[in-house]
């Protein structure tokens, strides 16, 4: 695939650069190791959120009750494996029964205290189940802790599980975000650690009462470096030591950055490269989360799995900010494939779920049925790329960050250079390069060890532009083949997919 082009401007390349000087001339090299499988691929971390507001953010045809027919080729390319519903932030406002029943008898609701718009409830329980049902994802349901009961809870899981007809809801989140406090919305749902643990274990039993066989996850995360999204101290401590047995996912949100909230203002030059660079962070931050499991849940470790429930690269909160809409640049698509890389590789991660699908706003990876070149970055995870996680090894050069990027601190010794592997049952091997240099193309020589190797052939895609702040995608494919080695010019900016056919 590739981006249409955009001129750069003299001082932009200038910038750029000088922050990717250091590496300009140093080999690429990727070698894969197809005889040792490393693990099965998870695919439960190509999830995808979608909310119940603006008939499930467009998806919905309310008139024919059916998935909206202009949008459903764009949904089904993505092949996501879970959804979770009903939102983010809106998930503790809303009451489960607003929206079934006959949908002209439903009520208008706003999705938030602080927000003040109304929608209609057209899209609810028995439509989004359909949904994941036609798609053939697993449905995950986060419910109303902040402003329900656990009755209304458990009446939920009996409403999909027992009584339902139309598919069962096996992964079910108890709240969204309550540790949060200090905006209008959050602050009218917070809960202390102690509170939303005593909460967990009376919603949990309710829930497993009526379906002993649900999966839950309880919400948590820690602090890491500038990324401070946890407002009360000791909170996974005390989730975990009280719930522990309650549960199978701690659920976090520790992958929204570089989150640029101050008054400067960033070149592209800047934003990216600290940006690209933010993958190592969350891995301290997953690694200091599997920590807290096992210290505070010792008898647990190997049970309670890191959920992920909602990421996405995130340059600001306001609509009309001035980096906002770089959620939808070829830059935050490259974002993507570091973090699927990240997740899939973390034997502790065991759900994942972008936000979002689509919508109306920055965030959303379809907007108003255009698509931004992060819907094919996530593709290339989800569609076609393998059930076997094989060993990866990168050479190349590495970069510094000279200043701090909203929440990323200066970074040094960040590789230029990503790749992740995979095999399937047929003999494919599929292999994912990440090119991180905004300046130069780069030649790259892929290697196989661990088995004999003779001829091998097949495509390789592209999704590349000569500016990192490109947004219009097409695709573009192309033949490879080779003996014994694979040597190709990886773009600038680019993520370069291979699906390879190894003849012995």
């Amino acid at each position: 695939m590739k981006i249409k082009f955009l001129l750069f401007v003299g001082f932009f390349f200038l910038l750029t650069a000088l922050a990717f000087a250091q590496q300009s001339t140093a080999p690429y090299a990727i070698n894969v190791n197809i005889g040792t499988t490393v693990k099965k691929i998870d695919k439960n971390i190509l999830g995808l959120n979608i909310e119940w507001i603006e008939d499930g953010n467009f998806l919905w045809d309310k008139t024919q009750n059916v998935p909206t027919a202009a949008s459903w080729g764009d949904v089904q390319g993505l092949a996501p494996s879970v959804i979770r519903f009903p939102g983010g932030t809106f998930s503790d406002f809303y009451h489960w029964k607003d929206g079934v029943g006959p949908v002209a008898a439903r009520p208008n609701r706003q999705p938030s205290s602080a927000d003040g718009r109304v929608f209609d409830n057209a899209f609810g329980t028995d439509e989004f189940l359909t949904f994941t049902s036609k798609l053939g994802a697993e449905p995950f349901i986060t419910v109303n802790v902040g402003s329900a009961t656990s009755a209304e809870a458990a009446d939920w899981v009996r409403y999909c599980n027992v009584t339902g007809q139309i598919k069962k809801v096996k992964y079910w989140e108890l709240g969204n975000e309550l540790y949060l406090n200090g905006d209008p919305a959050s602050s009218a749902v917070t809960e202390t650690p102690a509170v939303y643990a005593a909460k967990v274990v009376e919603f949990a039993k309710a829930m497993k009462n009526i379906d002993p066989a649900i999966k839950l996850a309880a919400i948590g995360g820690t602090n890491t470096g500038l990324y401070n999204m946890m407002q009360y101290s000791a909170w996974d401590q005390t989730v975990l030591q009280k719930a522990a047995p309650y549960i199978d996912y701690l659920a976090v949100h520790n992958s929204y950055y570089p989150i640029v909230t101050d008054s400067n203002t960033y070149t592209k030059a800047e934003l990216y490269p600290a940006l690209f660079g933010a993958d190592s962070l969350i891995q301290d931050n997953l690694k200091k989360l599997a920590s807290e499991i096992s210290t505070f849940a010792p008898a647990y470790r190997t049970k309670i799995k890191i959920a992920v429930t909602e990421w996405s690269s995130l340059f600001g909160w306001a609509p009309d900010g001035p980096y906002t809409e770089e959620t939808r640049t070829l830059g935050s698509a490259i974002y993507m494939a570091l973090m699927l890389k990240t997740y899939i590789s973390n034997d502790n991660v065991g759900m994942v779920h972008f936000f979002k699908l689509s919508g109306s706003d920055f965030m959303s990876l379809v907007q108003a049925g255009k698509k931004c070149p992060s819907y094919y970055a996530f593709q290339f995870f989800s569609k076609d790329f393998g059930t076997d996680l094989l060993t990866t090894t990168t050479s190349c050069p590495k970069y510094n960050t000279s200043k701090r990027i909203g929440v990323i601190a200066p970074l040094t010794g960040v590789p230029s250079l990503e790749a992740i592997s995979s095999k399937d049952s047929s003999g494919n091997v599929y292999v994912i390069a990440i090119n991180k240099d905004t300046v130069s193309a780069h030649t790259c020589t892929i290697t196989f060890s661990g088995n004999s190797l003779t001829k091998f052939s097949g495509t390789m895609s592209l999704l590349s532009a000569d500016d990192v702040t490109s947004k219009d995608a097409v695709l573009q494919n192309s033949m490879v083949s080779g003996t014994g080695k694979i040597v190709v010019v990886l773009p600038k900016n680019s993520i370069a997919k291979f699906k390879l056919q190894i003849v012995k």
